[in-house]
């Protein structure tokens, strides 16, 4: 029975991974969106059409 109990994650040790993990892809979700913004910003045609749009 003790041998169970020994090998259980502890719930704060599940805490901590989540974090971490939440952080690692909020980071990568802002990683793509600024790789994007470059993008379009390196793109003229995008850029004109922005500026058509926008007036």
């Amino acid at each position: 029975m003790e041998e169970k109990e020994n090998k259980k994650i502890p719930s704060n040790l599940f805490e901590v991974v989540f974090e971490m993990i939440s952080t690692i892809d909020e980071i990568d979700k802002e990683k793509g969106n600024q790789e994007k913004a470059l993008k379009d910003y390196h793109n003229k045609s995008i850029n004109k059409v922005e500026k058509i749009i926008k007036g």
